[in-house]
């Protein structure tokens, strides 16, 4: 648990993953892209007992084993766990003071439907006069939410909605929240009661690519901030610099040759200051372009390879003529799966860099980093030692922790090499003198030798 913020946006997300190992990889980063506060998973890539794109700087909340519902939280917002199951997760989110009821459900299309929206009906009851937000993959039609006719699992969710009087987020010509070769669909659902319309600021299905055959959908509640008149402060880091200097020796110039007596002072005074404001609203530097958080994997190689791969799935999608959309099917199929792979050794790389940096030789100050009571959340007290005496200094401890765990291992000055200085050792060929010579290794400094390290 964390302590609440007071934020005027709550960013939500969600999305299927179909078990897709690459997908967990890209929702990992557009967590931090789209600066999403809360991510609601159904189906995970779940791999040797844990499940993986949780981005940093988030709480995950899913039952033990392989579930079918999970939920990354930003570790800023406070929450409370009021039911976690297999197919679905109940939370508490404390929002700016209010409460709201989070819940992230999956259906699946070969169980019946009517046991998962019993056990929904049964969590929402108990909070009839709570704000509801219920995320989830029904798998179920209706012409409701989408240009499809309802079917009977649509029936039931329709009952369920209009029993509790819920809100469906979902727009009839929104893009499809599933798409695959045989065709689209609109079964993911976001859910909604005792919310106002007018803090609702964004629902969206975003056509990005994505590695499921389930895309990403938004879901954005704001708070209008309050009409409080702020005073400008200008500074000369944000102007630039050169044509206020040449706006301000027109104005001087300007007001030099006024005469000044006690009739107009106060008037002018008003002038220059009123002139002296448009002078820096006309010389203030243009913002720029908001930079976009990312993974620490993530490069602009790969967000540009993302966008050539959603054209040629455009592209694909839209061609009718049998021959030509065989084409473009096996081009986009090719190349969607060589970016997959590019996403999987980016992360990979990006991975072994930083192991690679831990290896380095010497490196026993990252040891004793790690010990900071900056870098981690450790607070040391005081040790007591085998005497029952208490170590209570800080860095002692630290140090006591470091040579605990890794003891210096005690070497004799002196070694018997056991060579025989009588004995003749045959001199070095030249083949020998130049494999050592290109062993070694060049980015080295020479030692007393005049040679580098290999």
């Amino acid at each position: 648990m964390s302590v609440s913020s007071n934020k005027l946006a709550l960013n939500c997300g969600f999305i299927n993953l179909n078990h897709a190992r690459a997908d967990s990889n890209l929702i990992e980063n557009d967590a931090l892209q789209k600066n999403l506060d809360l991510v609601c998973l159904n189906e995970p890539y779940y791999y040797q007992g844990s499940i993986c794109g949780c981005p940093r700087g988030y709480w995950q909340i899913a039952v033990d084993g392989e579930p079918r519902v999970d939920v990354f939280i930003r570790d800023t917002i406070k929450f409370a766990t009021l039911e976690k199951e297999l197919d679905i997760i109940a939370l508490m989110l404390n929002w700016n003071n209010i409460e709201y009821l989070i819940i992230n459900i999956y259906c699946p299309p070969s169980a019946n439907i009517e046991s998962s929206i019993a056990r929904l009906e049964s969590i929402c009851i108990r909070f009839l006069d709570k704000r509801v937000i219920i995320f989830g993959d029904f798998n179920a039609k209706s012409s409701t939410w989408s240009p499809r006719s309802t079917d009977e699992r649509g029936r039931l969710v329709l009952e369920f909605v209009n029993k509790l009087d819920l809100f469906i987020e979902n727009s009839c010509d929104s893009t499809a929240t599933y798409s695959c070769e045989k065709g689209e669909s609109w079964i993911d659902l976001v859910i909604s009661k005792n919310i106002d319309r007018t803090m609702v600021n964004n629902w969206q299905v975003h056509n990005q690519i994505t590695a499921s055959d389930h895309r990403l959908i938004t879901y954005t509640l704001s708070e209008s901030p309050r009409q409080v008149k702020r005073r400008s402060v200008w500074k000369l880091g944000n102007l630039k610099i050169l044509e206020f200097k040449l706006e301000m020796s027109k104005l001087v110039s300007y007001f030099s040759r006024i005469d000044l007596n006690r009739d107009n002072l106060e008037e002018t005074l008003s002038y220059f200051c009123s002139r002296l404001v448009k002078i820096c609203i006309k010389c203030r530097k243009n913002k720029g372009l908001v930079r976009k958080n990312n993974s620490v994997w993530w490069t602009q190689n790969l967000e540009t390879e993302r966008s050539r791969i959603r054209a040629l799935r455009r592209r694909f999608q839209a061609c009718l003529e049998q021959t030509e959309r065989i084409r473009r099917r096996i081009t986009f199929k090719r190349e969607f799966s060589k970016y997959k792979k590019q996403v999987l050794s980016a992360k990979t790389s990006s991975f072994r860099g930083f192991l690679e940096k831990l290896v380095n030789k010497n490196n026993l100050g990252r040891v004793k980093d790690s010990l900071k009571l900056g870098n981690i959340e450790l607070r040391i007290e005081k040790i007591r030692l085998a005497s029952g005496a208490y170590i209570e200094n800080s860095e002692e401890c630290r140090n006591y922790i470091v040579k605990f765990h890794f003891p210096m291992v005690q070497v004799e000055d002196t070694v018997d090499s056991g060579l025989i200085t009588d004995e003749v050792y045959p001199e070095f060929t030249l083949d020998e003198i130049e494999m050592c010579v290109n062993k070694m290794k060049r980015d080295k400094a020479p030692v007393k030798t005049g040679f580098p390290l290999a």
